[in-house]
């Protein structure tokens, strides 16, 4: 399932979002005067193993948009 979220929102809610994404398996796009600006997905881990010390398996390289970030 995929759901919009306001940069905003993400900045005052960023770790229940983080758990959300990652026990639902959720996609957040992120968007930011309307307009999608980038996507928050759950990691999939690898079933080779299953000690999940930093090792993950990546599916898609994703090439960052020519957006400026405003902090």
């Amino acid at each position: 399932m995929q759901q919009l979220i306001e940069a905003e929102e993400l900045k005052e809610h960023c770790l229940d979002l983080l758990e959300q994404v990652a026990e639902q398996q959720e996609t957040l796009v992120i968007t930011r005067d309307g307009h999608a600006v980038a996507k928050l997905v759950s990691v999939s881990w690898t079933e080779e193993s299953d000690d999940r010390s930093g090792r993950v398996s990546v599916d898609d390289i994703v090439v960052p948009m020519e957006v400026a970030w405003e902090s």
